[in-house]
């Protein structure tokens, strides 16, 4: 989908090697525009494609408050600590 494209890895990549403060936030629904992720990507684990760049990620079950709001504030201390940028999915 939109996270398949160069933009993100430019964008990871710029995040990276100037150690931006910056939250990745992927809401996943599955789709790539007007075609299935799966159709178009072999990786649809979006939290995944930082790892070339250095940046981590996590994924969360986004029906679940608690995961969200436990996985939320580990990313956000981690960027907050200054090691840089981070993606939650």
């Amino acid at each position: 989908g939109g996270a398949q494209n160069g933009r993100t890895a430019e964008l990871l990549n710029s995040a990276a090697k100037d150690n931006l403060p910056i939250l990745l936030l992927v809401i996943d629904n599955g789709r790539a525009i007007n075609t299935y992720t799966s159709d178009v990507a072999t990786n649809g684990s979006v939290f995944d494609q930082g790892k070339h760049y250095g940046v981590p990620g996590l994924q969360v079950d986004g029906y679940d408050a608690a995961d969200v709001a436990k996985g939320g504030k580990a990313v956000i201390d981690y960027i907050r600590s200054g090691k840089g940028p981070a993606i939650l999915q």
